[in-house]
């Protein structure tokens, strides 16, 4: 079982050092056939304002600009995932991107038709920044707007069946440990094996349904809905349905949405 020790050092860091590894890593099936997919699902992103929350070297904002969307603002923490981001705009003055933390940068209110947080959320700490992720998207968003999660799926995190045998996810070119117990802000290491041989490894953290949804009713949203990830019609022709069986039965990512409510709460 993956219940080895782990460096729990890794963070924000990680990224400015192996910018080019973590880019590489959106190209794996395991992702690029599953993540955006997913995300269209559930979106309007026609003529949307998008807030691109932990935004990363610009994957979902390029996609969402190329699915329709009036505007992206993606903020990010890292200066090399940034500079990235910078060098593939093809969109100069409908993306813009800031460098600095989600939690702490001024940011327009009510201003955003969508706020996304592309593992944003496995990134908080504890509990208090998982709260302040979820008060700075409300803010952001117009009343009965979209807070568009992918996070690491709590219902196989706390299964009975978790931890799965280390080479569980190998053939999806990944690998998950953790360490017990399994509780609020657990650690869990993500591998991501790239194509090119270069490895990208990340800390997740764990949070459960019940915490998420409490940092989201704290902020003003209504509790928030968890969607099966599901798999572009791309994906099952170039790799097959029987490929995806063993991942779908027991999915290490999931989609969840948060609407922030119509009207202001007193």
């Amino acid at each position: 079982m993956a219940t080895g020790r782990f460096d729990v050092a890794l963070n924000q860091s990680e990224y400015d050092k192996n910018p080019e590894a973590f880019q590489q890593s959106t190209h794996l099936h395991i992702r690029s056939e599953i993540e955006e997919f997913s995300v269209s699902q559930h979106l309007n992103i026609q003529n949307a304002d998008i807030l691109d929350l932990g935004c990363g070297e610009g994957r979902f904002a390029r996609y969402f600009m190329s699915n329709g969307a009036n505007s992206v603002t993606g903020i990010d923490l890292s200066t090399a995932l940034i500079h990235l981001a910078q060098q593939q705009n093809n969109w100069h003055g409908k993306i813009q991107y800031i460098l600095g933390d989600v939690t702490e940068l001024p940011i327009k209110p009510e201003h955003f038709d969508i706020v996304s947080g592309i593992y944003l959320i496995p990134l908080a700490e504890d509990t208090h920044t998982l709260e302040r992720i979820f008060s700075v998207a409300c803010h952001a968003l117009k009343p009965g707007g979209i807070f568009v999660n992918i996070l690491l799926n709590p219902s196989i995190v706390e299964s009975d069946n978790f931890p799965l045998l280390d080479d569980y996810y190998r053939k999806y070119d990944f690998e998950i440990s953790h360490q017990l117990p399994i509780k609020e802000g657990s650690k869990i290491l993500v591998k991501l094996y790239n194509s090119d041989g270069s490895l990208f490894e990340l800390i997740d953290h764990h949070y459960s349904l019940d915490a998420i949804n409490a940092a989201a009713n704290h902020a003003g949203f209504h509790p928030s809905q968890i969607h099966p990830v599901e798999i572009s019609p791309k994906g099952i022709h170039s790799k097959g349905r029987q490929y995806w069986e063993s991942y779908l039965s027991n999915p290490a990512i999931c989609l969840l949405i948060s609407k922030k409510h119509s009207l202001k709460t007193h």
